[in-house]
């Protein structure tokens, strides 16, 4: 999936305390109902689970069932990992909060060119939907790349045959940019009709809140829209 957010760049010579760089301070953030953390050993059988459930599986790149052997070996990857690594993706585990359950992650990918621009997906298990966490999850990692960050373009791409999450993004305000054919490889879904293919770019333009007028984005605040809509 991608959402793409534009900014006007600052002036020239003035990076605007841009943060472009790894950022090896992460720990965690928090939503109202989520927490965002780094993954650790102790969400391996979690993420093996979701990750071999074929529904969620159905447009993503791997293939089910997803072991623990490559839970653990993902994993491990990303402990010397940092979010916001120039040409790098990062990927952030989502737990709700009332229950220390681990339901999903959310990911970034910074431009190996340009690290002001970002690419976003989501991915929850599939007893965690239809709550709103998805919207909740990206709404904060858009308000982390935005605020914290200071990117200047969030992109994401989205399987033109998913249309629960093309509808996620439109509900995060996108703005549909393209639809492009025969772009990347898609597993073939057959259907009745027989087998469709092709993805979307969607996009959504966002700003920075003025100096001094506080950290949250408009996105952040679409959270209570999420809870109430699911």
């Amino acid at each position: 999936m991608t959402s793409h957010c534009e900014l006007s760049p600052p002036p020239a010579g003035d990076t605007g305390g841009a943060r472009h760089g790894p950022d090896v301070a992460f720990r965690e953030g928090r939503s109202e109902r989520l927490v965002i953390r780094r993954f650790g050993v102790e969400d391996v059988a979690s993420f093996a689970a979701y990750r071999s459930e074929p529904a969620t599986a159905r447009y993503q790149s791997w293939a089910t069932p997803f072991s623990q052997a490559q839970a653990s070996s993902f994993i491990e990857s990303l402990q010397s990992a940092h979010p916001d690594s120039p040409g790098a993706w990062f990927q952030f585990a989502v737990v709700e909060a009332a229950t220390g359950v681990h339901i999903g992650d959310v990911a970034a990918g910074v431009d190996s060119d340009d690290p002001r621009v970002a690419t976003i997906g989501v991915t929850l298990t599939t007893s965690a939907r239809g709550k709103g966490y998805a919207g909740e999850a990206l709404a904060w990692l858009l308000d982390y790349l935005f605020v914290d960050r200071q990117k200047h373009r969030v992109t994401a791409d989205c399987d033109v045959r998913n249309s629960g999450a093309a509808a996620l993004l439109d509900h995060l305000r996108m703005r549909r940019e393209a639809h492009h054919l025969q772009s990347t490889w898609l597993k073939p879904i057959t259907r009745p009709s027989g087998v469709d293919s092709g993805d979307v770019g969607l996009s959504v333009v966002m700003a920075l809140p003025p100096p001094g007028q506080g950290a949250l984005t408009p996105l952040l605040r679409l959270a209570a829209d999420f809870r109430a809509h699911g």
